[in-house]
């Protein structure tokens, strides 16, 4: 029995299917390049087998909620600033905030008498009515150094008073300073007229230095308590960083709404 198949015809047979094969291969590849995503995105003829739709709108709200980040905190850091809660910041290694808090200098023969003297000149005080006490002697020598008229009265509840009576003609904060202890309680009768009055008022109060409340220093008496009841605010200052953004801060209070 004899067949019509040539010798060699299945070896050639076998090589183009394979040839075939390659072609069809090299086929493929050249429409997924076509799609200018290799197979890896979806292109418009629904090539590929996952999307990248997705990522540009995720990058969209990252970028966006890291701008509504960075935001609220400049908001936060200004608004701070402009409270003076960044004087009582010690991150002076911070080059942020370093450059808006005061740096110490231990040199410097200034005190915080004249860091009171500034505040009340930037603010246009022009008389500070007081009786003179060892407790507050060097804000009225500041102030006496500045330009600001030191006028000593014989009562604390007179300086009060006066401070009030200039409030009211000059539409300014009236300013006084009494000494600790009995120079404080004495001037509760004139705050408390001056808080009936709607009277911009600020009173300077001595006290005992922080070291020595509670053991017995020379006129120390709980006095923010005591003036909580009769004014808007009543601030108690224990650092001399803390002078400029309390003065500051009190005097606001003092100039806005009424008491």
């Amino acid at each position: 029995m004899t067949s019509s198949r040539r010798p060699g015809s299945a070896a050639s047979a076998k090589r183009r299917e394979g040839g075939g094969g390659k072609k069809a291969v090299r086929a493929s590849r050249d429409r997924e390049g076509a799609c200018g995503l290799g197979g890896a995105g979806r292109c418009g003829r629904g090539h590929g087998a996952r999307g990248t739709s997705g990522i540009a709108p995720a990058m969209a709200l990252v970028t966006v909620l890291v701008a509504l980040v960075a935001l609220v905190a400049v908001v936060l850091l200004v608004v701070a600033q402009r409270l003076g809660l960044l004087y009582r910041s010690c991150a002076t290694s911070c080059p942020l905030v370093s450059p808006w808090c005061p740096q110490v200098d231990a040199s410097s023969p200034r005190h915080g008498g004249e860091l009171v003297a500034e505040v009340l000149r930037a603010h246009g005080v022009r008389f500070l009515f007081t009786l003179p006490g060892g407790h507050i002697s060097p804000v009225l020598v500041a102030c006496e150094k500045i330009g600001i008229r030191v006028v000593d009265t014989r009562h604390e509840a007179t300086a009060v008073f006066a401070a009030d009576a200039v409030s009211r003609v000059s539409g300014r904060v009236g300013v006084a300073a009494v000494t600790a202890g009995p120079g404080v309680t004495n001037a509760v009768t004139a705050v408390k007229n001056a808080q009936m009055a709607e009277s911009p008022l600020l009173l300077l109060g001595g006290a005992a230095a922080t070291l020595q409340k509670g053991r017995g220093a020379l006129q120390d008496i709980p006095q923010v308590p005591l003036f909580r009841t009769v004014c808007k605010a009543a601030l108690s200052v224990r650092a001399v960083r803390d002078i400029v953004p309390t003065l500051r801060r009190a005097i606001a209070t003092a100039m806005e709404g009424t008491p």
